[in-house]
């Protein structure tokens, strides 16, 4: 996916940029506009919104958290791992195993907005939010 359309399509969204940061640094390691696929999120990391208001981490569960409160939820067990993978389905893995999947595919990128939107962005357009679910078919 174009760098700039992605950017685009993310800021007429409302999605801006995102931090990921470690649970263990008040700090984010690392900024970045979109997380692309073929990454992932292990315990302890976390995605940020660019307003720092909304936080989406991994622990037992894929939370997004606003100031703390929890307003969306995934679990997944022990073990757990958000996995972007490279043809674009975004899956909670469990010790190896698939616990949730957004059932997606053709996602380029992953971003979490100012509003605590999750999504998964492709060519196309949203492909997936953790508000609407899944628009491949």
């Amino acid at each position: 996916m174009n760098r700039i359309v992605a950017t685009a399509l993310a800021c007429a969204l409302g999605l801006g940029t995102a931090a990921v940061a470690t649970s263990a640094q008040a700090t984010p390691v690392k900024t970045v506009r979109i997380v692309h696929a073929g990454s992932s999120l292990s315990r302890g990391q976390s995605l940020r919104s660019p307003n720092g208001a909304y936080v989406a981490a991994v622990g037992r569960s894929l939370t997004i958290a606003h100031r703390g409160k929890v307003i969306w939820s995934r679990y997944a067990g022990r073990g757990a791992r958000l996995v972007f993978g490279r043809h674009g389905n975004l899956a909670l893995t469990a010790d190896g195993r698939t616990t949730w999947s957004a059932r997606t595919h053709a996602a380029t990128s992953l971003v979490l907005g100012n509003q605590g939107v999750l999504a998964l962005l492709s060519p196309a357009g949203t492909v997936w939010t953790n508000r609407m679910g899944n628009r491949c078919n």
